[in-house]
């Protein structure tokens, strides 16, 4: 279904409503078409909330293997000791610490962090095994991962966490599950958490490729859009399109508000009739005006 299509669907719903068929005044069809524009976009993301949308969304889940070592449990280091990360064949280096510490690499140059939170530490190693980590003052630290590769440059050394995050789709609605694919198969996949609504976050150490099946949300249609951009709609759910949109620009205006509220109710009904799969009425429109 076009969007003139719904606009003019809607228009007959009005007709078919309206005691005798009295035809508007050309001023009132006018506001008709304009509000409508409006409100399409509206009709169509509440449908979908009702009648869902299915999108699917893949993802790579391949971050670097960390070596032997590390780990990403908080670790209290007092100022008597010292926190050592070291492996044979350790290329670079990620960790967090949080306090004043100097990390000592085995070329010679340190880094040093401050009170205030985590701070991500990241480094070559330059052929050396790895680091040495000391503070005046008890330091936290967490995240830690030895990685074999040696990067080009440390800003490309990945950070390490228990959860890696991708960013979930924008047109996201409801998250249905989750399905991964490794090379031993495929399975529903339950090890994973959603967090702020906007990424999901799967354990680092579960590799394999993700196939994430979820409710979304309509395209957005704005009001300008050309008449013959096709609505993302349901298509059991096409024909309450125009009823819907028919309700809503009726509701608006004080002389028309009984009609709104009949077109709504035969709304509430055929909304009804659709989700339990029965045919319903059939139901003739016959109309009076046309949109030109």
């Amino acid at each position: 279904m076009t969007k003139n299509e719904a606009k003019e669907t809607a228009l007959r719903w009005i007709d078919e409503a309206t005691v005798n068929g009295c035809e508007p005044a050309a001023g009132e069809l006018d506001d008709y078409r304009d509000r409508m524009d409006h409100l399409l976009d509206g009709v169509l993301q509440g449908l979908a909330a009702v009648f869902p949308l299915s999108g699917v969304w893949g993802v790579t889940h391949c971050p670097e293997k960390k070596l032997p070592g590390g780990s990403a449990a908080v670790q209290k280091i007092m100022p008597e000791e010292r926190y050592e990360l070291a492996h044979p064949a350790a290329g670079s280096v990620y960790l967090e610490i949080s306090g004043a510490a100097e990390v000592q690499f085995p070329d010679g140059h340190t880094v040093k962090t401050a009170d205030g939170g985590f701070t991500a530490v990241r480094g070559k190693l330059d052929g050396g095994h790895g680091i040495t980590v000391s503070g005046a003052d008890p330091f936290l630290v967490r995240n830690a991962a030895l990685y074999e590769t040696t990067y080009t440059s440390e800003e490309k050394i990945p950070a390490f966490a228990p959860w890696v995050p991708y960013a979930l789709p924008e047109d996201l609605r409801l998250l249905r599950r989750v399905v991964r694919q490794w090379a031993g198969g495929e399975s529903e996949c339950t090890d994973y958490r959603c967090e702020d609504g906007r990424h999901l976050l799967l354990p680092y150490d579960r590799w394999g490729e993700y196939r994430i099946y979820y409710d979304r949300k309509p395209g957005r249609l704005s009001h300008d859009a050309s008449d013959d951009t096709v609505l993302d709609c349901d298509p059991v759910a096409e024909s309450l399109v125009p009823l819907k949109l028919a309700a809503d620009v009726t509701m608006g205006t004080l002389d028309r508000a009984q009609t709104g509220y009949y077109l709504e109710n035969r709304y509430a009904s055929m909304v009804l009739t659709v989700q339990s799969g029965r045919p319903g009425d059939r139901v003739q429109i016959r109309p009076v005006f046309a949109m030109q």
